[in-house]
């Protein structure tokens, strides 16, 4: 009985190693465009929101402590400080510093038209939710930094709490 010593390979048998490399190449792929697509809406939207700041600050009707643009700054610097990292978690100064801009009713009510709903990570892997800034302030403070934040709000007259 003769038994070959090489042993020949099936043109159709798949190399599953092959295989998982293709996969990963792919899914890279398709999330390096997804990135890619998400980043240029991001920008779509943020050029038509800066032409409609610049209708709004034409606008001399409404009684606000700052321009329309100055709440924009304010909303991103509270993103900021909420969606940190684990290297970098929440930045309670910062909300504070924020607050204590605010010195009427209408500046804290500009505040959160200016904020909307932004994408909240709740951790680095999450892929979002979609809160108001009320429901950052909510998810990211303890009760002593809520109190402190009411108290700012408080001692400036705006009526909101958070």
């Amino acid at each position: 009985m003769f038994f070959p010593t090489t042993t020949t390979k099936n043109k159709n048998q798949v190399n599953p190693i092959n295989t998982a490399v293709s996969y990963v190449i792919l899914l890279g792929g398709g999330y390096l465009f997804y990135r890619l697509i998400q980043n240029q809406l991001k920008a779509k939207i943020k050029e038509k929101k800066n032409e409609q700041l610049f209708e709004q600050e034409q606008n001399k009707n409404k009684k606000l402590t700052y321009k329309p643009s100055q709440y924009i700054a304010f909303a991103d610097k509270i993103e900021d400080a909420c969606n940190g990292t684990i290297f970098n978690p929440t930045d309670e100064e910062a909300i504070y510093k924020v607050m204590y801009y605010l010195h009427t009713n209408d500046d804290w009510l500009e505040l959160n038209k200016a904020f909307g709903i932004r994408k909240y990570y709740a951790t680095q892997l999450s892929t979002g939710e979609d809160k108001n800034m009320q429901q950052f302030l909510q998810g990211d403070l303890d009760t002593q930094e809520k109190s402190k934040v009411n108290k700012i709000l408080a001692q400036n007259g705006i009526k909101y709490r958070i």
